[in-house]
């Protein structure tokens, strides 16, 4: 909107895939500070990335436990279903 008053065109968005994904600080009443730290040290920022990323490696590459990335998965999934 600010691009097309600043230019006088209209430019239209168009967004490719579901377009509902949701960073992982808008999560921090539910998920730890230091964990969503951990998941975005190692570049998952969404929920989405976090869903779509195999847990094993996210436990070992953020070096959480199997249980508490187990744990984060459910809590981002809820938010899609």
């Amino acid at each position: 909107k600010l691009a097309s008053l600043l230019t006088s065109y209209h430019i239209y968005l168009y967004r490719e895939g579901d377009g509902d994904d949701i960073f992982l600080d808008d999560f921090s009443d539910a998920i730890d500070t230091w964990v969503i730290q951990a998941l975005k040290g190692i570049g998952l920022a969404t929920a989405k990335a976090v869903l779509d990323a195999d847990p094993k490696l996210v436990a070992e590459k953020a070096d959480l436990e199997d249980e508490t990335v187990e744990e984060v998965r459910a809590i981002l999934a809820k938010e899609f279903e």
